[in-house]
């Protein structure tokens, strides 16, 4: 009876450790990845804009929400890519 339960627990701790890894492969890791993009995206936008603003381009430095939407295409490109590498593979 003993080697049963042992084997029953092994089993068990083993589909839990295989969900907590897929759901660090499929989930964790693209949303990292995404907010990476995103805050890369972001960046550019805040520099090129101090740039301009230094130059004299533009006076007045301002970030508007459409900076921010806009920069919520880097997060949903680089979550993509990162969703179908894992399909790929």
């Amino acid at each position: 009876m003993q080697t049963i339960a042992t084997d029953n627990t092994k089993t068990i701790a083993a589909k839990k450790s295989n969900l907590g890894e897929l759901t660090f492969k499929y989930f964790l890791n693209p949303v990292k990845a995404g907010i990476a993009g995103f805050s890369t995206f972001f960046m550019l936008l805040l520099f090129t804009k101090f740039v301009g603003y230094v130059v004299g381009i533009s006076t007045i430095f301002n970030v508007s929400m459409n900076d921010v939407l806009l920069s919520l295409i880097g997060f949903s490109l680089i979550f993509s890519i990162k969703i179908l590498e894992n399909f790929k593979g």
